[in-house]
């Protein structure tokens, strides 16, 4: 299981506070609120391959009254993976996609879900806003480290050893309802 991170305020009153309306509704339904992001990953690949490599990604997010996130993460419509978060948690680990090892923490930083992945040449900021009704906002910023001057992710599946001069997203969407 991925736990994730420090909230500023206790767990239940920040994931409350950010999508009350919606949470308050899928308690009493016995449903929960699910965020889904679809965008494109550009990469400015030097090897294995030289040249842009373009990926397109939805990530959904499940939220619940319990503090637990269930996400799924799909890269062209495969799933690679799936799995319970913990709200409150700091997490590390070996990423089962691309086998980079990484630490994460999530919180609400200005009325926003924030969760920041760290490897060890960049960094990946996912931000989501919500009316917790009908509209939201997400955004995935990639950024290199202090020091750094290539990004060094790996293949999926393969794991195999990338360098990027560029990762950026392209064409992001943010789509938001209540289900069971």
């Amino acid at each position: 299981m991925l736990e994730l991170g420090r909230w500023v305020a206790p767990p239940v009153v920040a994931a409350i506070a950010l999508l009350a309306p919606a949470v308050a509704h899928s308690q009493q339904d016995n449903n929960v609120v699910v965020i889904t992001m679809h965008y494109t990953l550009v990469e400015n690949q030097l090897s294995p391959k030289s040249g842009l490599v373009v990926t397109d990604w939805t990530r959904e997010y499940r939220l619940s009254g319990n503090n637990v996130v269930d996400h799924k993460i799909s890269m062209n419509g495969t799933v690679l993976e799936a799995g319970k978060t913990s709200l409150g948690r700091t997490g590390a680990g070996v990423s089962p996609i691309n086998g980079l090892a990484y630490s994460t923490h999530a919180g609400v930083v200005g009325g926003a879900l924030t969760m920041t992945e760290q490897t060890e040449t960049f960094h990946v900021t996912t931000t989501i806003r919500t009316d917790g009704k009908s509209t939201c906002f997400a955004s995935r910023v990639y950024q290199l480290n202090p020091g750094q001057t290539q990004f060094h992710p790996a293949t999926v599946h393969g794991h195999v050893p990338e360098v990027d001069t560029d990762m950026h997203v392209e064409n992001m969407t943010c789509s938001i309802s209540v289900g069971p």
